[in-house]
């Protein structure tokens, strides 16, 4: 009999904007949906947007080979959790500042039933960076959940050990009692069709993509100054994603305006993410000085798509030069990303084509490896506890 798991997400299908936590949930819901029963509650709006999906409320559809229930914003509330918690015995909610998991903390302090396994999946909240952003709340937050109790009860799925030495930081290690380590997984790729639609870099020339949401987490605006120096070549600079913050975006549009004239800057709006990886497929390099990320679906699709990343030092991903498909920069080193582009400008089509080929084989050799001996068997295939 396949094991019944409920995930919480504020975000999903058909909506694109939340980025990474959806793709996370997706990416499980693809490789274990053939082995367990997963359901899913989220809201049926995407993130900042008040229009509802044209899709069916309060009910379980059958989509993307799970069962899905889309409710309204008023309706994501202390009562649905309350009748979810009843009615699963295995929960895995995305989120630690989200309504969905302070809910279901509270509820599975005070309310516990036999049997009944409650995962958080803090989805980054943890890092440094983003611990900074609305910190006073935050804090208040967790020293609140401490003195609740709320966090005794619960099992924390962490992504690394990185993030849970940054929670341990966060919480406190009295407040990390039960915890497993489940690596995010990739989304599954055409790895030949991104070999057979490889495009070629040209002479002298660097074709370069951001494909992020415009915040400052993801760190457009410090992309836009490392490019504000002269390089020997020309650079067509691309900037794809959702205008998340419009304050921030007029910023952009200030530095954008000062690159010297061998730069061309184009901003082609938003992707949605089955159009991802054929818009790297047109690109050489994807450069992104992010302030951190926990995991990063779009470097990985990036590399399946033979775009070579040139990224912060804030991800996991770390060994891109030993595999000779990318480059990873300490943050704020704008010399060094200056340093990297201009050799890329340099090398010759057949040299770059070799280490593209590289990165789409790195992001192959990711995927079969990812759910062997996962974290997420635990929650979507074991029964036991911990």
């Amino acid at each position: 009999m396949k094991k019944e798991v409920l995930i919480l997400n504020p975000h999903f299908l058909p909506g694109f904007k939340s980025g990474g936590p959806q793709q996370t949930v997706k990416n499980i819901c693809d490789i274990y949906s053939s082995r367990a029963e997963i359901y899913l509650i989220t809201l049926n709006c995407d993130l900042g947007e008040k229009t509802p999906y044209d899709l069916p409320v309060n009910q379980w559809l059958e989509r993307y080979n799970i069962k899905v229930k889309y409710v309204s914003i008023k309706g994501y509330n202390y009562k649905l959790f309350a009748k979810a918690y009843h009615r699963f015995h295995a929960i895995y909610t995305c989120g630690l500042f989200c309504s969905n998991t302070y809910h279901m903390m509270f509820i599975h302090r005070f309310f516990t039933e036999k049997n009944k396994t409650l995962y958080v999946a803090p989805m980054g909240v943890f890092s440094k960076n983003a611990i900074r952003s609305k910190g006073l709340k935050k804090q208040v937050f967790v020293k609140f959940c401490s003195a609740m109790g709320l966090f005794k009860k619960i099992t924390w799925s962490f992504t690394s050990e990185d993030e849970l030495k940054e929670a341990r930081a966060v919480v406190g290690e009295r407040n990390i009692r039960n915890y497993l380590i489940a690596e995010d997984l990739p989304r599954k790729i055409d790895f030949a069709k991104s070999r057979r639609n490889l495009s070629e870099k040209e002479k002298n020339q660097l074709k370069i993509v951001f494909l992020s949401r415009i915040s400052p987490k993801k760190n457009l605006l410090e992309a836009l100054q490392i490019l504000n120096t002269h390089f020997e070549g020309r650079i067509q600079f691309d900037i794809y994603g959702i205008q998340e913050d419009t304050a921030y975006w007029a910023e952009c549009e200030k530095k954008i305006a000062q690159l010297p004239g061998n730069i061309k800057v184009l901003y082609k709006g938003e992707v949605r993410p089955e159009d991802v990886i054929d818009v790297f497929l047109h690109y050489d390099v994807f450069l992104f000085p992010t302030k951190g990320e926990n995991f990063g679906h779009v470097i990985y699709e990036s590399l399946a798509g033979g775009c070579v990343p040139l990224i912060s030092d804030t991800t996991p991903w770390k060994d891109f030069e030993r595999k000779e498909c990318g480059a990873v920069v300490p943050l704020h080193d704008e010399a060094g990303f200056r340093e990297k582009i201009q050799n890329y400008i340099l090398y010759s089509p057949d040299k770059f084509r070799q280490i593209k080929m590289n990165a789409i084989r790195y992001a192959e050799k990711k995927y079969e490896s990812s759910a062997d001996n996962s974290g997420y068997n635990i929650i979507f295939l074991e029964d036991e506890k911990l």
